[in-house]
């Protein structure tokens, strides 16, 4: 009879963890994410910093080294975009916002106002 409960037991329990597996699943494959991040890619020959300005904030995106991109999760990013030199120097903006599928490239004749 005690094989009979270890049985059962182990039944049991095979059957709770393939539900649990499943729910796992379902919740993973429910998750959507963007097929194309909001992109900005530095194809020039420089060092740069990003930031975002809106009326009333200023955010630091990050410095970018040549090949290197800032990537962000969701549809768009508001704000105007703004490339400075590590000097501090306005390279170039992009009026925002930025949004999936339309990045933007940054590139030595657009840093040299091209």
């Amino acid at each position: 009879m005690g094989s009979s409960k270890e049985s059962v037991l182990s039944t049991i329990h095979r059957t709770v963890l393939v539900g649990l597996l499943l729910a796992v699943l379902l919740v993973v494959s429910a998750c959507e994410y963007p097929p194309d991040p909001v992109r900005v890619e530095n194809q020039s020959s420089q060092t740069v910093n990003l930031f975002t300005v809106t009326d009333r904030t200023r955010l630091d995106r990050g410095t970018l080294r040549p090949g290197e991109e800032y990537v962000a999760r969701g549809e768009c990013v508001g704000g105007d975009f703004i490339v400075e030199s590590v000097d501090g120097e306005e390279l170039a903006r992009r009026p925002g916002p930025l949004c999936q599928g339309d990045p933007w490239v940054i590139t030595d004749d657009l840093l040299d106002g091209g």
